[in-house]
């Protein structure tokens, strides 16, 4: 089996220890998260992150129906803000979010929760 190569290791136990230093919390690594739709409106798009800096839409592109739930993962850090974007374009956050400890997210029509 081959190994990553040294500066690959290295970059990613910096980033890891960066993740540490930033919520004050361990990583636990990649993770899966249950997301429930129970807003009355489509989720187009579903972001975990540091605000400004998305990255990746979580669904793929594909929406989440009203009543709908499904699957995502998102790295194992504690802290970041998980985002939900409406097919209508309004949006909303839940900051804080620790994957490490939750399992499920539950979209209601003005709050996220996670359980």
């Amino acid at each position: 089996m081959a190994h990553p190569p040294l500066p690959t290791l290295l970059a990613f136990a910096t980033l890891l220890s960066a993740c540490v230093v930033q919520t004050g919390r361990p990583a636990c690594g990649p993770r899966r998260l249950d997301v429930a739709n129970l807003a009355a409106r489509p989720v187009e798009q579903l972001y975990y992150g540091a605000p400004g800096a998305w990255g990746e839409d979580l669904l793929l592109g594909v929406e989440l129906a009203q009543g709908a739930a499904r699957p995502v993962v998102v790295p194992g850090v504690p802290g970041l803000t998980l985002r939900i974007v409406w097919a209508d374009g309004r949006a909303i956050e839940l900051s804080g979010l620790d994957p490490c400890r939750n399992a499920r997210v539950v979209i209601a029509e003005s709050s996220i929760r996670a359980d």
